[in-house]
């Protein structure tokens, strides 16, 4: 995944601030963890070594 739409920044130990910052700062959309566990669960039943869930728009292979 790009990122993941976690509580992460707002629960750092270190500057929310700036952790909210930096994960704006990217322009890639948060995809849900539910997405992200869909993915995972696709590997390992087809035994695939990697997948892809970046936007094209962003130099991935995935549609969004």
């Amino acid at each position: 995944p790009s990122i993941t739409a976690t509580e992460f920044a707002r629960t750092v130990r270190g500057s929310a601030e700036d952790a909210m910052r930096m994960e704006d700062a990217s322009g890639l959309p948060p995809q849900a963890p539910e997405r992200v566990a869909d993915a995972i669960l696709e590997l390992i039943e087809s035994g695939a070594e990697q997948a892809d869930l970046v936007p094209v728009r962003f130099g991935g292979t995935a549609g969004g």
